[in-house]
């Protein structure tokens, strides 16, 4: 039987939630059979999984202008499905964009729209990006 976990607690592995809020932490292997047939047993039921911890998400703050590749300091379990970047400057108005995603960084698209053409001063950004394993793999 899995036991919520207290309130504060550290964080597990994997945690999941069922529908009245419960959080449940699952400290498993993720490429193990154990954590395949856990993942499985309770992907039966209503709530979901979420994967956490420094191999699956990382954020951080890098100066960087368009076509330089941020590294996310650690390689991820696998290729991020979500990166969000938030241009950190108020000089003009921007469109920031991902590509070239891979377990250990990302490219960036720097655009400055007041200027119309991409953006070659290095810019402060944050970013966030997380892996998340389909469930069933």
């Amino acid at each position: 039987m899995i036991e919520p976990r207290a309130e504060g607690s550290p964080s597990g592995t994997a945690f999941w939630v069922n529908n009245e809020g419960e959080v449940y932490d699952i400290d498993v292997d993720v490429y193990g059979a154990t954590a395949g047939a856990v993942l499985h047993f309770l992907m039966g039921y209503s709530g979901f999984i979420r994967f956490h911890g420094n191999d699956f998400e990382r954020s951080g703050t890098a100066e960087a202008s368009n076509g330089d590749t941020i590294s996310f300091g650690v390689t991820l379990k696998g290729i991020p499905q979500c990166v969000v970047i938030t241009v950190n400057e108020n000089d003009a108005r921007y469109i920031a964009q991902a590509y070239s995603i891979n377990t250990t960084g990302f490219s960036l698209y720097l655009w400055d729209l007041i200027a119309g053409q991409a953006e070659t001063v290095d810019k402060t950004i944050s970013w966030y990006a997380e892996y998340q394993p389909v469930a069933g793999v």
